[in-house]
């Protein structure tokens, strides 16, 4: 289901399939657990094509392999860039939610980690996230 959504929310803007190519190979790389090479694929979308509307696609797998590699504080960088380049995009409140959680669990800043809880109550009404987000929002603003 989720394949089915990315493939008809970005071709449906794009005449040629390149970067679709491009995206897919990197997924397979990721799944082959080709952590680097699939980093470097999605960066010539982000760098070749860049205002493409995979960008943000790219940039969430991107911050999925620094997850798998253990590295935090870059996987912190690339959810910021996707919350502040692409706040009006599908991916805006995975990309708050997974930086509130990273923000809580593994930083500590419970602060930001609330404030990003409370944008996605505030402004993603239709978010996945939402009552995960009341409910978090909660129990750090009791603390």
């Amino acid at each position: 289901m989720e394949l089915s959504l990315l493939i008809q929310d970005n071709l449906n803007l794009d005449t040629t399939t390149v970067t679709m190519e491009i995206f897919s190979r990197a997924d397979l790389l990721i799944y082959q657990n080709k952590l680097n090479e699939a980093y470097a694929t999605l960066d010539s979308i982000i760098i070749d094509y860049q205002g493409h509307s995979l960008v943000d696609e790219a940039l969430f797998r991107q911050y999925d392999i620094k997850i798998k590699q253990d590295k935090k504080e870059d996987a912190s960088e690339l959810l910021d860039q996707i919350i502040n380049f692409f706040s009006f995009d599908i991916l805006a409140d995975d990309a708050k939610f997974a930086q509130a959680q990273l923000q809580e669990n593994h930083f500590k800043n419970i602060d930001k980690a609330s404030e990003l809880y409370q944008d996605i109550i505030s402004n993603h009404q239709d978010s996945f996230f939402l009552s995960e987000s009341r409910k978090r929002y909660r129990i750090l603003r009791e603390e």
